[in-house]
This record gives structure tokens, C-alpha cells and sequence, in this order.
């Protein structure tokens, strides 16, 4: 309709985490806490994501129809499916535990387990498209986005409720 559309899309997004990882070392002969800190610890994840969205149209609502009319914009809200397929995790080089061999402490780089509770989840996008028009055929278009799944799917250990991704796509639009 003139006032909205459905759009169906495929992409690729990239995800940084840094978080604080605490860690504690207990002696081997007993329960004894031997050291207990925290180091920086940096997630890097990748994501191919397929989402529909309905799109209603605010621009055409506002200022009515016209092909001369240059800004556009709209409300898009969808789901949205996303499937992890990059998964790494960094601690920091500066981080060491000591870990006592004998009586000698020698320094290792703390050991991270990454695994997560799901690969994939089902999840909800919110968008706001804006588009300017710089000829009749071609836009330019801006789109900030906000996505939400379930609170475990980046962070098992630090969920609650929803986890939160913001992102911003800018691109080209071309009509014939």
C-alpha cells in the first residue's frame, strides 16, 4: 500500500564484547582460595541474521504522497532469526595467574570458557528507515536498528532478561 510494505532481508554482522572475567585460583591440596581477581576479557562474535519486517511509512503519512517529496521515513518491526557462526574470546596479555608448581609460582594467561547456551536465536528488530532522495532514481538511506533476543544468547553468564544489540546501516537505493 502507499503507506506500507513488508521487507525480507539477509545479513552479516560483526559484535564486540568487553566484559570483566573473574577468576579464582584455589591451592590444590584443599579448598584454600590461593588468588582471586578479575581481567578484561573481549568477545568478538559473528552473526548471519534473516529478518521480515512490516514497514509503515511516516513520511507518506505526514506529508502525503508526492514523487517530489525528498525525505522519507518509516517504522519497521519484525522478527528476526540469527545464527552464530564466529565465536572468540580474548583476555587481555597484561592478566596472569600465578600458578604455584612446588614452592615456585610460575605466571599463565588465565583459560576462558566460551561456550553459550544456544548457536541461534528468535528474536525481535525495531527499525527506523530514513531515506533522502537525490534523484529520481537513487536514495540515500540511514537506518538505525535495534535488535532483542533472549538474555543467554551473547552472555550466558551475565544475562538478565533481554540481551540488546544496537547497530546503524547506511547504504544506496536504486529504482528503475
Amino acid at each position: 500500500t502507499p503507506y506500507s510494505g513488508v521487507r525480507v532481508m539477509a545479513d552479516y554482522s560483526q559484535l564486540s564484547n568487553r566484559d570483566i572475567y573473574r577468576y579464582t585460583q584455589k591451592m590444590i591440596a584443599g579448598n584454600n582460595v590461593l588468588l582471586s581477581d578479575t581481567a578484561l576479557c573481549t568477545g568478538k562474535y559473528g552473526f548471519v541474521n534473516l529478518s521480515a519486517d512490516y514497514v509503515f511509512d511516516l513520511g507518506t503519512l505526514l506529508q502525503g504522497y508526492s514523487e517530489h517529496n525528498r525525505w522519507d521515513v518509516a517504522l519497521a518491526i519484525g522478527p528476526v532469526y540469527s545464527q552464530r557462526v564466529r565465536k572468540k574470546a580474548v583476555i587481555s596479555k597484561d592478566e596472569m595467574l600465578w600458578e604455584f608448581r612446588g614452592d615456585h609460582p610460575v605466571a599463565t594467561v588465565p583459560e576462558v570458557d566460551h561456550s553459550r547456551v544456544s548457536e541461534h536465536a528468535l528474536g525481535v528488530q525495531l527499525g527506523i528507515p530514513v531515506g533522502y532522495r537525490i534523484n529520481p532514481h537513487l536514495d540515500v538511506l540511514f537506518e538505525p536498528r535495534a535488535r532483542f533476543f533472549p538474555g543467554d544468547y551473547i552472555d550466558q553468564a551475565h544475562s538478565r532478561g533481554l540481551t540488546k544489540i544496537l547497530m546503524a546501516q547506511l547504504g544506496l537505493r536504486y529504482t528503475l
